[in-house]
């Protein structure tokens, strides 16, 4: 049975815990972004496609921060003889990065927002990117969180970048993988894309939990 309650208050430790590094991390975005806006001009009708990498590169700063941190302190080893449940204390983890992430994103990209309107430019991502761009991000930190959790934070630091070339690969050979077409229908599909983005992306969120709550139960040591 979930207790409710405990994911609250592990959510809870795990914003607090990491609360101000959040808040250094979304300036140091902000300041990165306004520095290239007023450095480069060029960037200026790109400032969507440079916030969802900064974003990006921040999500994984946020679940670094976060596993580390309890790796660290040994805080698994302490959370594991209180009365909370291996699954309730994934759920938990997972909401607090994804809530985490979510944050720093829809902050982010209010920030762009503004930037285009004081630049006067098209902001070059629109509903269709945005939620891909969230989704891609969520899906990413899941991997990362699953494999923190499962075998520890150093083996997680790789899992980003083993996704990133899998979709840098598939961006560049589109053509070769015949998903042309599906490209081009993307941005006609409007909301029903949206939604069906980020219904997947919380399957795949939900399948990592599963899997990863296993692994927690199989794993021996929380060192």
């Amino acid at each position: 049975m979930v207790n409710v309650v405990n994911i609250s208050r592990l959510i809870l430790k795990d914003v607090l815990l990491i609360g101000r590094f959040f808040a250094l991390l979304l300036m140091g975005e902000v300041f990165l972004l306004l520095t290239l806006a007023l450095q480069l001009s060029d960037l200026h009708s790109q400032l969507g496609t440079v916030g969802s990498i900064v974003a990006f590169v921040g999500g994984f700063l946020i679940c670094l921060r976060s596993t580390v941190i309890e790796e660290k302190n040994r805080a698994f080893q302490f959370i594991k003889m209180l009365p909370v449940s291996t699954l309730e204390l994934v759920v938990a983890k997972f909401a607090a990065n994804i809530a985490l992430v979510t944050t720093n994103f829809a902050l982010l990209f209010t920030g762009v927002a503004l930037g285009t309107v004081l630049l006067d430019v098209q902001l070059d991502i629109g509903v269709v990117g945005f939620a891909g761009s969230l989704a891609g991000q969520i899906v990413v930190n899941a991997v990362f969180v699953s494999t923190a959790m499962a075998f520890g934070s150093e083996k997680a630091i790789w899992a980003p970048f083993a996704l990133l070339f899998v979709l840098f690969n598939v961006m560049l050979n589109v053509d070769t993988l015949g998903l042309t077409p599906v490209a081009a229908i993307v941005p006609e599909l409007g909301p029903i894309f949206v939604v069906a983005t980020l219904f997947v992306a919380a399957i795949f969120v939900a399948l990592m939990v599963c899997a990863t709550t296993v692994a927690m139960t199989l794993r021996r040591t929380f060192g």
